[in-house]
């Protein structure tokens, strides 16, 4: 799996791009790096979106392992949007968004309507 992430609206979101199978071990390393490195020291909320648009699938386990990562959310977290397509992702991300019950993670079909649910609510924010 390869993770790609970059910065954008004046470094109020992530983007990480999952390409490959996911992996979770090396999704949280990711996660507790950008904690230390970026939310840690964050004046706002940063948001995110997690794009699974590439993602060719998911470990049988994923699913509880996620759930209680995700229960854990770093205090300077913002609005989380998972992007996918394809029908296998979308629906493994719809239980996955249920099961966490916060309303802060929303899914999209596509990167731009993603942006576009960021750039509302960053707008909202100033």
């Amino acid at each position: 799996m390869a993770l790609e992430t970059e910065f954008m609206r004046d470094n109020r979101v992530i983007v990480t791009r999952v390409v490959g199978k996911f992996d979770l071990a090396e999704y949280i390393q990711l996660a507790q790096k950008l904690n230390r490195e970026v939310l840690d020291n964050a004046t706002a909320p940063i948001h995110g979106i997690l794009d699974f648009s590439q993602t060719q699938g998911f470990p049988n386990n994923v699913l509880s392992g996620a759930v209680k990562i995700a229960k854990a959310r770093h205090r300077n977290s913002g609005l989380l949007i998972y992007v996918a397509s394809n029908p296998v992702g979308v629906r493994f991300l719809e239980m996955f968004i249920k099961l966490t019950k916060n309303p802060d993670y929303r899914l999209c079909k596509t990167f731009e309507d993603a942006l576009a649910q960021i750039d509302a609510v960053i707008e909202d924010e100033a």
